[in-house]
C-alpha cells in the first residue's frame, strides 16, 4: 500500500511538472504571435471558424479574451491542477476560435488534447492524463513521419531544411535520405513503446528537435519561430514521460471504463482521425503534417494597378507577373510574416480570404480572384487551378 501511495505521489509530481512545461511553452506562444489574437495590429482578414456562424466580437473583448488566456495559463503554471484556471482558458480560446480558423493553430490543440482529462473534474485524474500525454506525443511523431513520406517533402522541403549545411543541392538529388529521416519520425512513434529500444528513441526524438531548433534559428532561415517553444517543450516531455520512466497501458474493469469514456473521443481525434488527413478527409494540420510539403500553395491576383491598396504587411509576399498587369500575393508568406504563424491551409479558407480582399479591400469583383497548387502525394503532377471572384462566390 505504501509503495502504491508513493508511486502515485512520483506520478503526481511528474504530472505538475508536464503541465507546467506545457503551458509555459503556451504561454510564450500566445506571446510570440500577439498580432494573431488582436484585430487592431492586423491587417490580414479574419475567416470565421464556421461559414454559417460570421461573429466578430471587436478589438477590446478579443484583448480581454487574449489576456485571460494569458493568466490562465501563468495560474496553470503556479497551480498546474487547478481545473477553473483551464476552464477559463478554454472558453476564452473557443470564443476567439469561433472568430477566425487561423487561431486553429496545432500546437495549440494537441496541448489541449493532452490536458483535456484535467478539464473533467476529480481528483484521480493523474494516471489518464499521462496516459493521454504520452498517446498524444507518440501519435504526432508517427503521423507527422508518415505524412512526409511524400515527393514534396523529399525533393523541396527536407533539402531546404539542411540548407544551414550547405548540402541542399545534393540532398535534392538524393532524396532517399528525407525518406529516412520521414520513416525514422514515424518509427519514433512506436519505438517509444518498446522497452529494450525507447532510450535509443528518446535519443533520436532529442535529435531531431535539435536539428529543427538550429535550421529555423535566426543564424540559418530565421523562419516560424513561434515552434520553438514547441519543439523545447516535446524534447522535456519525451525526457519526462518516457527517458525517465515507463510508460503503462491503463487496465479498467467495466465500471471504470465508463467512467473514462470522455477519454475516448480524444484517443479518435488524436490517434485515429489523421488518418483521414492522408486522404484529404481531415484537415492538414489537424493530421499532423507539419513541414510535410503537402499544403496546398494559395496566391490572391488583382491588378497591378491596385496593389497599392493591399496592406503594407503584404509587401513582402506581393510579386508581378511577367507582363506586369496583374500582382499576386502569396496569402501564406503574408500571414507568416505578420503573425509569425502559418495560415490554416484548407481551401474553404483560401476561398473567403480571397471574397473578404476582393470586397472590402481591393473593391474589385471584376478583375481578382485566386490560384491554388495543388500537389499529389507521389508524383510532381501539381495541378494549378485558376478561380475567378464570381466563382468563389458561388462556392457554398
Amino acid at each position: 500500500m505504501t509503495k502504491q501511495i508513493q508511486k502515485f505521489q512520483e506520478e503526481q509530481t511528474r504530472l505538475k511538472l508536464v503541465v507546467r512545461i506545457i503551458f509555459s511553452a503556451l504561454f510564450i506562444q500566445l506571446l510570440i504571435c500577439f498580432r494573431l489574437w488582436i484585430p487592431g495590429l492586423r491587417s490580414f482578414p479574419m475567416i470565421s471558424l464556421f461559414k454559417w456562424l460570421p461573429v466578430l466580437w471587436g478589438n477590446i473583448p478579443d484583448i480581454v479574451l487574449y489576456l485571460v488566456m494569458l493568466g490562465s495559463c501563468v495560474t496553470i503554471i503556479i497551480r498546474p491542477l487547478l481545473q477553473k484556471a483551464l476552464v477559463c482558458l478554454l472558453f476564452a480560446y473557443l470564443l476567439l476560435l469561433v472568430e477566425d480558423i487561423d487561431r486553429l493553430q496545432p500546437w495549440l490543440y494537441i496541448y489541449l488534447l493532452m490536458v483535456s482529462p484535467l478539464l473533467f473534474g476529480g481528483r484521480n485524474k493523474t494516471v489518464s492524463t499521462i496516459f493521454l500525454c504520452r498517446l498524444v506525443l507518440t501519435s504526432v511523431y508517427f503521423w507527422s513521419g508518415l505524412q512526409k513520406l511524400n515527393v514534396h517533402f523529399a525533393g523541396n522541403v527536407f533539402p531546404w531544411l539542411v540548407d544551414f549545411t550547405g548540402g541542399r543541392e545534393y540532398f535534392e538529388t538524393h532524396t532517399i535520405y528525407a525518406y529516412i529521416v520521414a520513416f525514422s519520425e514515424m518509427s519514433m512513434g512506436i519505438l517509444l513503446w518498446i522497452k529494450p529500444l525507447r532510450k535509443m528513441a528518446c535519443f533520436m526524438v532529442f535529435g531531431m528537435h535539435l536539428f529543427i531548433l538550429i535550421a529555423l534559428c535566426p543564424l540559418c532561415h530565421n523562419w516560424n519561430y513561434v515552434v520553438y517553444p514547441w519543439n523545447i517543450a516535446f524534447a522535456s516531455l519525451v525526457y519526462l514521460l518516457f527517458f525517465r520512466s515507463t510508460p503503462t497501458v491503463i487496465k479498467l474493469s467495466k465500471q471504470q471504463f465508463a467512467a473514462k469514456l470522455y477519454l475516448v473521443p480524444v484517443i479518435f481525434l488524436a490517434g485515429l482521425m489523421p488518418f483521414f488527413g492522408l486522404m484529404d478527409k481531415w484537415d492538414h494540420l489537424l493530421s499532423y503534417g507539419f513541414y510535410s510539403g503537402m499544403p496546398p500553395d494559395p496566391e490572391y491576383y488583382l491588378p497591378a494597378s491596385k496593389r497599392g491598396l493591399l496592406p503594407l504587411s503584404s509587401l513582402h509576399s506581393q510579386y508581378l507577373s511577367d507582363n506586369k498587369n496583374t500582382c499576386y500575393v502569396q496569402i501564406d508568406t503574408w500571414v507568416m510574416d505578420e503573425m509569425n504563424v502559418p495560415l490554416y491551409p484548407e481551401d474553404r479558407v483560401y476561398y473567403e480570404v480571397a471574397k473578404k480582399l476582393s470586397t472590402t479591400v481591393v473593391h474589385d469583383e471584376q478583375h481578382t480572384g485566386l490560384t491554388i497548387n495543388r500537389k499529389a502525394r507521389f508524383s510532381d503532377d501539381d495541378k494549378m487551378s485558376y478561380y475567378s471572384f464570381e466563382q468563389i462566390a458561388e462556392m457554398k
